[in-house]
């Protein structure tokens, strides 16, 4: 309990004379005369009201207990003279109270109880093992987690530091340009950026050219290599030789929509990313025709620190800009970890996500609150 907004009337007055009238301090004690607790004297008055800083907190005192107030001048510091003094049980609840002192003195308080204990600290949550729900939103949920990082402006590039600038503070063709982080989480969450060439930069055209495609072209994600070996397997149904048989051209040939943003008008990072991820959720990207996506490395095999599957979180593993080191930066493996978590996150059907194997469809069933709730967790800055 704390003893908060002390005043004191009708203190004994003392003649000091050229020094005015008595100095009173407050002094709290247990019945056994223990010293809980005092003010400092506020000077000349025998109406003191004692500032925020001289509140008094009684610490391992179960109510009811007795206290006693003794008011006291304040010279000699040794042995400062008694003024006034009077004993009551300390109250139960909070609330405003007073007691009555000897020779006509009160003294008036608020009491205040403390908060309840704060729950304790959970440990920390056990990633091992293969990826599932509960695995990613407690990673998703951790301001120090790698995933709370990967969101600065330039590509590959960790958020840290005051000099960092989140990816959702800039305008997306023009990072000169600042924007609110509402601007960017309202365009992402109604698709209005869907109908766009995700292929600007490679063989596949420019800011007003669409993938041809000879089918419906279902969303691909994966490690770099996987999306490779599913591509060229896919060429067995379609390849319709539209583009050169690079990393793009080839998914695009097979009639898989993938994000591959190579070009310098708009530059690829996170926000990058999470938009794509939303237009294949809602099965808006051009071309996709609402038909859902597919994963050419199962998200269930993921495993955090590995596990024997050759891949693992955090460690840098896969392609990065030869600027960007592992420090600072992070690569294209902890990108699909990223977009899985992502995935598991808004989509309400996030246990199927984890029982795919490649070539099944998964159609997300897009949480609009849980995508709110993402934006809340996002916009604060990681630890």
């Amino acid at each position: 309990m704390c003893l908060v907004e002390l005043r004191a009337t009708g203190v004994q007055a003392v003649d000091e004379g050229d020094h005015g009238t008595s100095d009173p301090q407050l002094w709290v004690k247990s019945q056994s005369g223990e010293l809980l607790g005092r003010t400092f004297p506020v000077y000349d008055t025998t109406s003191p009201q004692w500032p925020a800083r001289d509140n008094i907190c009684l610490e391992g005192l179960a109510t009811p207990a007795r206290v006693c107030f003794e008011i006291r001048d304040d010279w000699p510091q040794d042995t400062p003279p008694l003024l006034n003094q009077g004993c009551r049980d300390l109250p139960r609840e909070s609330g405003a109270f007073s007691i009555s002192l000897d020779g006509g003195a009160e003294v008036s308080f608020t009491a205040t109880l403390p908060p309840p204990p704060s729950p304790p600290i959970p440990p920390p949550f056990d990633l091992r093992g293969r990826l599932n729900p509960d695995k990613c939103d407690a990673m998703m949920r951790d301001p120090s987690h790698t995933f709370r990082q990967m969101w600065e402006v330039r590509q590959f590039l960790r958020r840290r530091g005051e000099n960092a600038i989140p990816c959702w503070e800039r305008r997306r063709d023009w990072f000169e340009r600042a924007q609110s982080p509402e601007t960017f989480f309202t365009a992402v969450k109604s698709g209005d950026i869907c109908d766009s060439n995700w292929f600007e930069g490679t063989g596949i055209g420019g800011v007003n050219d669409r993938p041809r495609f000879t089918s419906q072209a279902p969303a691909l994600l994966g490690f770099d290599e996987t999306i490779d070996g599913f591509c060229d397997a896919e060429h067995h149904w379609f390849a319709n030789g539209f583009y050169p048989e690079d990393h793009a051209g080839k998914c695009a040939n097979s009639n898989n929509n993938i994000l591959a943003l190579w070009g310098n008008r708009l530059t690829y990072n996170m926000c990058r990313n999470l938009e794509w991820q939303i237009c294949a959720a809602k099965g808006l990207l051009p071309g996709q025709g609402g038909y859902g996506m597919r994963f050419s490395y199962p998200p269930g095999n993921l495993d955090v620190y590995d596990g024997g599957t050759g891949k693992s979180l955090g460690n840098c593993n896969g392609w990065k800009p030869g600027t960007v080191n592992c420090w600072n930066g992070f690569a294209t493996d902890d990108i699909y970890f990223l977009e899985i978590c992502l995935f598991s996150f808004i989509c309400k059907n996030s246990d199927e996500l984890f029982t795919l194997t490649p070539h099944d469809f998964y159609v997300c069933d897009f949480d609009e609150a849980a995508f709110d709730e993402l934006q809340r967790i996002l916009v604060e800055p990681p630890v």
